[in-house]
């Protein structure tokens, strides 16, 4: 693999950070905006970075309790309106059916939605062919941009194969795991 597999993740962008003040004063559906434009930036994007990109926006220095609620609140105003939907621990943008997979950037393997990591997973088994399961596994990781595959990265890839092969979009073939069709 001598060109990238992937895109680059790329974090939203603060252009012009907000007082922190505003974190607590503005209306859920002003902080709902923002929420809805860090999620389209980035999303699908795990809970946690959510709360962490939006505290840093007002100006706050940890997402701690305070900040989780309010941005609890405006989450629930992005949801109502339909312009950010949930699945599991991870905020999708409106109009994203399938997500285009990224490296992880900053991001742990746990804050990678599993979607993207099937996505991923196809990519590099259309880019390399049939692979056994553990050699798979090395090269999604690296293509995600990790260097070693420790016990919680090689189980959330391994998640992502199995549920690949569930869905019948991989096989286990005699050569090894390739990509369906």
């Amino acid at each position: 693999m001598t060109e990238p597999l992937l895109r680059p993740y790329r974090p939203f962008v603060i252009d012009r950070p907000r007082p922190q003040s505003d974190l607590y004063a503005l209306s859920d559906r002003l902080i709902a905006q923002d929420v809805v434009a860090v999620v389209r930036a980035e999303g699908p994007l795990h809970a946690d970075l959510l709360y962490q990109r939006v505290a840093k926006l007002y100006s706050v220095e940890r997402a701690g309790s305070e900040v989780r609620r309010v941005v609890d609140r405006a989450l629930r105003e992005a949801t109502r309106t339909g312009d950010v939907t949930r699945r599991g621990r991870f905020y999708w943008p409106k109009g994203l059916e399938r997500v285009e997979p990224r490296t992880a950037g900053l991001r742990s393997v746990a804050q990678i939605a599993p979607e993207e990591l099937q996505e991923a997973v196809v990519l590099v088994l259309r880019a390399l062919g049939p692979r056994p399961r553990e050699e798979l596994i090395r090269a999604v990781a690296r293509a995600l941009g990790f260097q070693r595959t420790g016990s919680s990265l090689t189980a959330g890839i391994g998640a992502a194969v199995d549920a690949l092969l569930a869905s019948g979009r991989a096989v286990d073939g005699g050569d090894g795991i390739m990509a369906a069709g």
